[in-house]
Formats: structure tokens, sequence, C-alpha cells
């Protein structure tokens, strides 16, 4: 027997179990709208702060930062006195007067007996802050997370240490001198190497008075006078430079 135009008040705790319901029975579509969004309820400790009750939270908290997800629905539901401390969304930070965040707020500054709405839009600042408009001293932050925008993510908001050698799977130990690579063959992950040397080459001649190019790369580039007596439009190609001799016999490289 299917069960029709039940409220939530005419079924007691406990009395629908799994067992109860066939698969597939309960899907979005025949949920209300309101039960897919986080509902957090308002209190207050005096006029120093406001107690938020719900999800990730451990019993009535006093002013926690919160985490919102863009795309999210969250409902605030201010279960102050009737009129009492009216709850703001705002860019500005706790204790100014404030400027309120209105895209994606209904009843944005609701007090006691009323429900804020926040539909965070995907195009949200990273941070926003929540201020009863009515004592200073009542207020918090909601961090803003979920999707960012292609370069979204820059180092401002990015914790100290939140990327650390283990998270970009560096395979081997650091080493001074040493700069971080992306290991070869598609392998992932990163590992310490060793940026080749610089080659140096040195110009002198030999007894003969012959031009000899000698270089710091284990001979393999040395060029001696015997091969080059002359050393006219020789190119030398490690380097891209054409080195000739003039007619003074002085040395001209050209790029």
């Amino acid at each position: 027997m299917a069960l029709t135009q039940v409220s939530t008040g005419g079924i007691k705790d406990g009395q629908v179990h799994t067992a109860d319901l066939a698969d597939g029975q309960i899907t979005v579509a025949k949920l209300h709208a309101d039960t897919l969004d986080r509902t957090y309820t308002l209190g207050a400790d005096g006029s120093n702060h406001y107690t938020f009750t719900g999800e990730g939270l451990t019993g009535a908290v006093n002013d926690p930062t919160l985490y919102l997800i863009r795309g999210k629905t969250y409902r605030f539901v201010n279960g102050n006195s009737a009129g009492a401390h009216p709850f703001r969304i705002q860019t500005t930070v706790n204790g100014s007067a404030g400027t309120e965040y209105n895209t994606g707020v209904t009843n944005n500054g609701g007090a006691g007996g009323s429900t804020i709405v926040f539909e965070v839009p995907h195009a949200a600042p990273d941070r926003l802050y929540y201020q009863c408009t009515s004592h200073g001293s009542m207020g918090g932050i909601f961090e803003i997370v979920g999707a960012t925008a292609d370069l979204g993510i820059t180092t401002a908001k990015l914790a100290d240490e939140a990327v650390n050698e283990s998270k970009l799977h560096v395979s081997n130990a650091p080493q001074n001198g040493y700069f971080l690579s992306a290991q070869s063959n598609n392998a992932g992950g990163m590992t310490w190497a060793q940026a080749s040397s610089p080659e140096v080459y040195g110009f002198n001649t030999d007894a003969n008075g012959n031009l000899i190019v000698t270089t710091t790369n284990g001979g393999a580039d040395n060029i001696s006078g015997a091969t080059y007596a002359a050393f006219e439009d020789v190119i030398f190609a490690a380097t891209g430079f054409t080195f000739s001799v003039n007619t003074d016999g002085k040395l001209i490289a050209t790029i």
C-alpha cells in the first residue's frame, strides 16, 4: 500500500524502516526541494555570539566558520525571538556596518522567526561574512569552496604547506642545486634532477700558433690546431656560432 499526502508530522521517529521501502521508491523528484538544502538553526549566546546547530557541527557552536559549496543551497533558520538578531550576509568584515551580498540570497537580514536562504552562486567570492546587524560582536565567516574558473587557484587561496613533496609524488630526496622535473615515460609524479653543467669554451693557440678551442665537456667538442690549422669559417654546431679568423689573425664569432 502506497503512502500519499503524509506530512513529516504524521510519522513518528523510527516508524519508517528501509524494509518498508521498495527499491527505487524514493527519488530526488519525489523529495520536496527544501529537503535537499542544508539547514542550520541560529540561536544566540547573549549579544556576543550567534550559535549554529546543523550539519558538521557538534551541538550549538558559537560563530563557526562554515564552508559553503558553490551551486548548493543553504537555509539559515533564525530561531531567535521575533525581530531579534537580524542575520545578514555581507562582503565586509565582521563588526563593520557591512555591505550586503544579495546575489542568491533571499531575505537577507532576516530577524528571529524568519529563514534566510542562500543559493551560493558559482561566481561568489572566496570569502563572505555573516553579521548580526544589531550587535557588532555577533558574526563569522563563510568560506566559499567548490568549482573554480580557469586560473582561479592562486597562492592566496593555498594554505601554508598545502602543497608539499608528498602531494606532488616526488620520488627521491631533494639535493642542493637540483630542480623538480616531471618523471619521464609518463610515469607521473616528480623527481629531483640535476641541471646539466654549462659548457665553457676556452680559446688558445698551440706552439705553432694554431687556434685551439677547448671545452669543459670532457673534450668531446675540442677542436685542435692540427684539425683546423687556419680555423677559417668553421661552424661550431654545439653553440650555433660561426667562427672565423680575420686578416689580422683575430677570432670572429658570428651568430
